[in-house]
């Protein structure tokens, strides 16, 4: 009964609806390499947002190692995609 009644409650206030979501093909030159940096960057992410602020010094480091893995992904991808684009020209 409980259950039924949080459920009523709940479509009244927020009813449901349906939502279409379309998958979206990875790209071919995002391989391996890219998927662990980018896991890297995020949890570096994670970790500068969860630094304590009462600690400034902490906080500048944690940011600082996060804008590094973030430049150090966004090369990888350039070269990545740019490689991937030379081979397949160079194979056309």
């Amino acid at each position: 009964m409980y259950d039924e009644d949080i459920k009523t409650a709940l479509d009244q206030l927020v009813p449901a609806r349906t939502v279409r979501s379309r998958s979206r093909p990875s790209d071919p030159w995002f391989d391996q390499d890219c998927r662990a940096a980018k896991r890297q960057t995020r949890c570096l992410g994670r970790a500068a947002q969860r630094a304590v602020p009462n600690d400034a010094a902490a906080v500048a480091a944690a940011t600082t190692v996060w804008t590094a893995q973030q430049r150090a992904y966004r090369a990888l991808l350039r070269t990545k995609r740019e490689e991937s684009w030379q081979n397949k020209v160079n194979s056309e």
